[in-house]
C-alpha cells in the first residue's frame, strides 16, 4: 500500500510538473511581437531554434509541428546582430557565420553549380550511386534539379541571373550538403558596393537527405523544392534587399518552388498558417505565415499574370515590395487594393467549397479559411470591427427573414476598404465587390439562408517592419439592412463626414418616373447647393451622388442639421441628415 501511494504521489508530481512546463510554453515569434523581447534576443533564441533547439530555454522548446521551412532570414538577425551578443552566444553562432568546409564536391553539367558534400560523418550524404559515375546519385540528381531550376528561373520566367560571388572557391554558384534538420538557407556573404542596389553575393545549405519525420517533402521531393527556393533567394538578393521585404522573400520564394516544381507541394503544410490568420498581414513574416502567404501569389498567376511576380522584383529597389506589387499591378491595368478583394473571394471557395465553385487550380487542396462566428439578425445588424493593412475579415450572415438586404459603410478611411459578398441562389453561388464608399447591394436573401461578407484592408503601409501590436488599426462600419419596399425614405451615411465620405445615398420610394435632383438646405430652408441627378425610375430606388460639404459659392459648410430634398416633376421628399467634421 505505502509503495502504491508513493507511485501515485510521482505520478501526481510529474503530471503537476509537465502542467507547469505547458502552461509557461512561450512562442517567440508572439513575445518578439508584444516587445517582450529585444532584437539581439529574438535573433539569438531563433537562432538556437535553427540549428540546436535543446539549447533553448524549456519555455520556447515546443513550438510547432511544422519545421522551418528556410533558416535565411534567421541566419540574416545573427548575422546583424552578431556584435551585439555575449560571447557565449558568439562562440556558438560563429561557426554558422563561415562558409561550410566539406571534403567532396560536384561540378554540375553545364558548370553552373559546384554542390559540396561528405560521405562519412554527420554531413554523410548517401553513397548510392546506382549510375556507377562515381558520384553519388543524390549529388547527380540535385545538380539536374538546381540546373532546371535556373533554366525556368532565368531562360523561362526572365529573371536577373544571380550576381557572381567574385570566384569564391571557383566561378559556379556553391551549394552544400549538411544535416540541417530544416529545409535549406541562403546566406548573405558579401554586398556588393559596384551596384546602386542593396545587393548581395551568396551560397546555400540543403539538407543532406530529407529523410527525418518531420519533412513534408521526403528524399528528392523535398530536395526540389529547396532547390528551387533557395536559388530563388540567390537571385532575389540581386535586385535589392531591405529587412522589410523578407515576408515577401519568403512567399515569393515558396510560390517559386511550386512554379517549378507543381507536382511537389510542399507549401500545402503551411497553407493553414494564412488561411486560419486572415488578420495578418500578407506576407508578414513570423515564421510561417510568410509562406503560408504563397497563397496570393497562385491568385496573381492565375488570375492575372506570373510575369507581375518578376516586375515586383524589379521595381523593389525603389520602394518596398507591396507598393513595388501594386505598381506593378497599375503597369496590367489592376491595382493591388482590388486584386486583393478577388482573391477574397477566391479563397473562399477551398477545401470542399471548390465544388461549388472552384477558382484555384489546386483549390481543393487548400484549407478553408477561418470565417467569424454566424451573425443572425431579423431585420438589421451591424457589424464595427477593426483591422490592419492587408488583411482579410470573413464574416456569415444570417437574416432570419427574407427579402433584399444591402449594406450601408461608413468607416474611418473608405478609400482602403473593398467588400466582397458571397450570395447562394437556387442557380448557384454569386458575388460582387464594392467599395467602402458605395451601397452594397446584398440582394434577395431567403430567411435562415447565409451570405458571406468579408472586409478587405487594402491599405499599402510606409513600413512593413512594424511588429503587429504595433500596427495601426483601421475602424470599419457595416449596417446589413432589410430594404422594406414602401418605406419613404433613409439617408446615409448619417452623419456625413465631408472629411472622410464623398458620396450621400438616399434611398426612397419614388412616386413616379421622374428627372431628379437633390437639393442641399438649412434646417430654416435655406437652399445652399443643387445637385442634378438624372431620370429615375418609378418605385423604391437607391440614389447615390457626391457631395464635398460646401456650399453652391464654395464656402466650407459649418457642423449642423441639413435637410437633402429629391425633387422630381411634381413632388418633393425631403430627408435630414447631420453634417459633422
Amino acid at each position: 500500500m505505502i509503495i502504491i501511494q508513493r507511485f501515485l504521489l510521482s505520478t501526481l508530481v510529474i503530471l503537476l510538473s509537465f502542467q507547469f512546463i505547458f502552461a509557461q510554453q512561450k512562442n517567440i515569434e508572439i513575445v518578439n511581437n508584444q516587445g517582450d523581447i529585444n532584437v539581439v534576443e529574438n535573433a539569438v533564441l531563433n537562432g538556437y531554434r535553427l540549428f540546436s533547439p535543446e539549447k533553448l530555454p524549456i519555455e520556447f522548446q515546443i513550438q510547432s509541428d511544422v519545421p522551418i521551412k528556410c533558416g535565411t532570414t534567421i541566419l540574416r538577425e545573427i548575422q546583424t546582430n552578431f556584435s551585439k551578443m555575449n560571447e557565449s552566444d558568439q562562440r556558438f553562432f560563429s561557426p554558422h557565420l563561415a562558409r561550410p568546409n566539406l571534403p567532396f564536391f560536384y561540378i554540375s553539367p553545364e558548370g553552373i553549380f559546384k554542390l559540396h558534400f561528405a560521405l562519412t560523418g554527420f554531413d554523410a550524404v548517401s553513397d548510392s550511386d546506382i549510375t556507377a559515375t562515381g558520384v553519388p546519385d543524390y549529388i547527380e540528381e540535385s545538380a539536374r534539379s538546381f540546373e532546371f531550376s535556373y533554366h525556368i528561373l532565368i531562360d523561362t520566367l526572365g529573371y536577373n541571373p544571380p550576381p557572381s560571388d567574385f570566384e569564391v572557391d571557383g566561378p559556379e554558384i556553391d551549394v552544400y550538403f549538411r544535416d540541417i534538420g530544416f529545409y535549406g538557407l541562403t546566406f548573405f556573404e558579401t554586398e556588393i558596393t559596384s551596384t546602386p542596389n542593396t545587393d548581395y553575393t551568396s551560397y546555400m545549405i540543403l539538407d543532406n537527405n530529407y529523410e527525418e519525420s518531420f519533412f513534408y517533402s521526403k528524399g528528392l521531393s523535398g530536395m526540389q523544392v529547396t532547390a528551387a527556393h533557395e536559388l530563388f533567394h540567390v537571385v532575389q538578393l540581386g535586385y535589392h534587399f531591405r529587412d522589410m521585404d523578407t515576408g515577401f522573400l519568403e512567399m515569393s520564394a515558396t510560390w517559386m518552388e511550386d512554379r517549378i516544381f507543381d507536382d511537389v507541394n510542399d507549401y500545402y503544410q503551411y497553407l493553414s498558417s494564412f488561411q486560419l490568420s486572415t488578420n495578418f498581414p500578407v506576407g508578414y513574416s513570423n515564421g510561417s505565415h510568410e509562406y503560408g502567404s504563397s497563397i496570393f501569389l497562385k491568385y496573381i498567376q492565375e488570375a492575372h499574370s506570373e510575369d507581375i511576380i518578376r516586375r515586383t522584383w524589379e521595381l523593389i529597389p525603389n520602394s518596398h515590395s507591396m507598393k513595388s506589387m501594386n505598381s506593378a499591378l497599375q503597369e496590367n491595368g489592376s491595382n493591388l487594393a482590388s486584386a486583393f478583394a478577388e482573391f477574397a473571394i477566391w479563397n473562399y471557395f477551398t477545401d470542399d467549397r471548390a465544388a461549388d465553385l472552384k477558382f484555384f487550380k489546386e483549390a481543393e487542396n487548400y484549407p478553408k479559411i477561418l470565417v467569424n462566428p454566424v451573425i443572425t439578425f431579423q431585420e438589421d445588424t451591424t457589424i464595427v470591427d477593426s483591422s490592419v493593412y492587408l488583411t482579410l475579415k470573413y464574416y456569415r450572415i444570417q437574416p432570419e427573414t427574407s427579402g433584399f438586404y444591402i449594406a450601408l459603410q461608413q468607416h474611418d478611411q473608405p478609400e482602403i476598404w473593398q467588400t466582397g459578398v458571397i450570395t447562394e441562389s437556387g442557380s448557384g453561388y454569386e458575388h460582387n465587390i464594392f467599395s467602402g464608399s458605395q451601397v452594397g447591394q446584398i440582394g434577395l436573401i431567403q430567411g435562415l439562408s447565409e451570405f458571406i461578407l468579408v472586409a478587405a484592408n487594402g491599405s499599402i503601409p510606409e513600413d512593413l517592419s512594424e511588429r503587429l501590436s504595433r500596427l495601426d488599426k483601421s475602424t470599419f462600419y457595416y449596417l446589413i439592412e432589410k430594404q422594406i419596399l414602401g418605406e419613404s425614405k433613409r439617408i446615409f451615411p448619417n452623419p456625413f463626414n465631408s472629411d472622410k465620405h464623398s458620396n450621400l445615398s438616399v434611398r426612397i420610394n419614388l412616386p413616379s418616373t421622374s428627372l431628379l435632383d437633390a437639393y442641399i438646405l438649412t434646417e430654416g430652408g435655406l437652399k445652399i447647393d443643387k445637385i442634378q441627378l438624372g431620370r429615375y425610375e418609378k418605385g423604391d430606388t437607391l440614389i447615390q451622388f457626391p457631395w464635398d460639404g460646401y456650399d453652391n459659392q464654395s464656402r466650407r459648410l459649418a457642423n449642423g442639421v441639413y435637410i437633402c430634398v429629391i425633387s422630381g416633376e411634381n413632388f418633393s421628399i425631403p430627408v435630414k441628415f447631420v453634417l459633422v467634421r
